[in-house]
């Protein structure tokens, strides 16, 4: 009899269980128990799924001789198929990184980007994407000599970014990239989440980025701006696109003109950092104007200068001052070397 119970009891739990796991927000919960072979922080993940969704399939991949990793969490399926959450992918293979890299920046690199918390080496590319680019000690130098690193991109759903949490992305993003590290051998040092006030407020708009007074950027990234000879007959605003750690560098100058802080004048500052930079400035092999290069950390670093013709008072020489502030400034931080202007 008590054999009997028993075995009554079990069936009815499992029964239960078994319906209870066929409801899909159920279903939805038990596919983010352990995302990405437990690259991905659960909390995180769920905090990412749009409301009135849930996960229903998680794919990881991981081919340490390619060094290469990726997970996909899709969401559930529509009439064009499995809607998707998010795809994060880490390469430290030197030709998978330019691939990834100029696909964010094409022609002329002039891409809108926004910058990363402190201590977050990348940047936001123009789809709002996280791009991070870690040194690996561990894996040495590759065949030309060049210290290896690992990219990482972390692609979320256009729905994501609509309702984004504050915290989630960069929590996401920082475990892929750690796990990735560890799991490809790269040995870099482990990222960690910025601190709530370090984090913004809202999501990032890299087409209508945030802009603030000359004034207010003394110290930061674009702080050089404040000591350049910007041309008077304008009040300029400056929007600072990036953070100093990543493979990019940016700063961005321009003057409202009307309530909504919409821009008709400006001048945009760039730095890339790496060999597959090179392609950006320059044409048919030769070294466009208005550009600098070096090198920095056993790569190529390259410098442009981007500037509205309604901007006035800014004739040859003072493009010229102007890029090499910007280019000084960037080397210094970076403790570069072999500056050279190229007119």
């Amino acid at each position: 009899m008590r054999r009997w119970v028993k075995a009554a009891v079990a069936a009815t739990v499992c029964v239960a269980l078994g319906g209870w796991f066929a409801v899909p927000y159920a279903q939805g919960w038990w596919n983010t128990l352990d995302p990405c072979d437990g690259a991905l922080p659960s909390d995180a993940v769920r905090e990412l799924v749009p409301d009135g969704h849930h996960v229903t399939t998680e794919r990881t991949r991981h081919v340490e001789r390619l060094g290469s990793m990726s997970c996909v969490i899709l969401l559930e399926e529509t009439e064009l198929g499995h809607a998707w959450l998010l795809e994060a992918d880490a390469f430290t293979r030197r030709d998978d990184q330019d691939r990834e890299l100029m696909s964010a920046f094409s022609d002329q690199g002039f891409e809108a980007q926004s910058p990363l918390p402190d201590g977050l080496p990348g940047f936001r590319d123009r789809a709002n994407n996280v791009v991070l680019r870690l040194p690996c000690p561990a894996l040495g130098n590759d065949a030309s000599g060049r210290p290896r690193t690992m990219l990482v991109n972390f692609t979320m759903s256009v729905e994501v970014h609509f309702e984004e949490p504050r915290r989630a992305p960069y929590e996401a993003a920082v475990a892929f990239a750690n796990s990735s590290s560890k799991n490809l051998g790269c040995g870099a040092e482990p990222l960690e989440v910025p601190d709530e006030d370090r984090l913004p407020s809202s999501p990032p708009d890299p087409e209508h980025p945030r802009t603030v007074p000359l004034s207010e950027v003394t110290g930061a990234t674009c702080g050089w701006l404040t000591e350049a000879e910007l041309p008077r007959t304008r009040t300029w605003r400056v929007s600072v696109r990036s953070n100093g750690d990543g493979p990019t560098g940016r700063c961005d100058v321009d003057t409202p003109v009307d309530a909504y802080d919409e821009t008709d004048a400006g001048m945009t500052f760039f730095a890339w950092y790496g060999d597959w930079s090179r392609r950006l400035v320059t044409q048919d092999g030769t070294l466009r104007d208005m550009t600098a290069t070096a090198r920095c950390r056993g790569e190529a670093a390259h410098f442009a200068l981007r500037y509205a013709e309604t901007v006035p008072g800014l004739d040859p020489r003072a493009q010229r001052n102007l890029l090499k502030r910007f280019a000084r400034n960037e080397t210094h931080r970076r403790d570069c070397s072999g500056l050279r202007f190229h007119w």
